[in-house]
C-alpha cells in the first residue's frame, strides 16, 4: 500500500458522495482503515497528495479530504440532464 492507494481511496469516496455533507466521512481515520495503513502513514500520504494538488483538505475537527478532480466534476460541473447555466445578454 502506498500513496497511490490512498489517492484511489479518496477518489472512490469522493465519487460516492452525493452531497457535501457526505464528505464528512472522508477522514484520515476512515481512509487508513480502508487501505489498512496506520493513521500516521495515511496522514503523510494525504499531505503528499495535498502538495501535489490531487486532494482538497477541508479544515475542521476532524479534517476532511476530497479528490480534487472528482470534487470539481461532482459539485461544480453541470451534470447530464440539467440545463446549462447561461449568461444574460
Amino acid at each position: 500500500m502506498g500513496v497511490h492507494e490512498v489517492g484511489a481511496q479518496v477518489r472512490q469516496l469522493t465519487e460516492a458522495a452525493s452531497s457535501l455533507a457526505d464528505l464528512t466521512a472522508i477522514t484520515t481515520e476512515a481512509i487508513a482503515s480502508a487501505v489498512h495503513l496506520s493513521r500516521n502513514t495515511t496522514s503523510q500520504y494525504l499531505n503528499e497528495l495535498l502538495k501535489a494538488h490531487q486532494v482538497l483538505q477541508i479544515k475542521s475537527r476532524p479534517t476532511y479530504f476530497a479528490d480534487h478532480e472528482a470534487f470539481a466534476a461532482q459539485f461544480f460541473c453541470p451534470q447530464a440532464g440539467r440545463l446549462p447555466i447561461t449568461s444574460r445578454p
